[in-house]
């Protein structure tokens, strides 16, 4: 009755082996690089879509001006950019109701660094003029972030371009 088995207890105390503390540094080290990973992939890509988007609304803004026989803007900010035409009264006021050329909001991270027009770097009244002969000044403008930059440039003869800085 009051015996005990000697078989159901244990001999040692039970630890963690070695090969167990492996598997789970294994696991944690990949589940971090995966997170890091994502993490910079995403930054890098909201640059790269940034600067495509871009690329390509300035494109289609100008052929607008080009088409229409009108003058438009694109002045930036620090958090983004907006489409402006003149009004009336010969003033830049905001474009309204187009779902192409809305005020655009960057990304979270992702910051304008440098704005050029005719190689002058400009840090107040950045913006660029659109109007209805086409002919764009030469300009450029750095964009990105934790390191994914990208340069929207424009060169006569060459159009506009959004190349990845290296």
């Amino acid at each position: 009755m009051g015996r005990i088995d000697a078989r159901r207890l244990p001999n040692q105390c039970a630890g963690v082996s070695l090969l167990e503390i492996l598997v789970v540094l294994i696991l944690v080290s990949v589940l971090l690089a995966t997170i890091s990973l994502n993490v910079v992939g995403k930054s890098a890509s909201d640059a790269e879509a940034t600067a495509t988007r871009l690329r390509d609304q300035l494109i289609a803004l100008n052929n607008e001006a080009i088409l229409q026989g009108l003058l438009y803007a694109v002045v930036f900010g620090k958090d983004g950019y907006r489409f402006m035409t003149l009004n009336r009264d010969s003033e830049l006021v905001p474009i309204k109701d187009d779902s192409l050329f809305r005020e655009q909001t960057f990304p979270e991270g992702v910051t304008l660094s440098e704005f050029r027009i005719s190689g002058a770097v400009l840090d107040d009244k950045q913006q660029i003029l659109f109007d209805s002969t086409g002919l764009l000044p030469e300009f450029s403008l750095t964009l990105g972030s934790e390191g994914h930059w990208w340069t929207l440039t424009h060169t006569p003869g060459e159009g506009i371009r959004a190349e990845k800085k290296t």
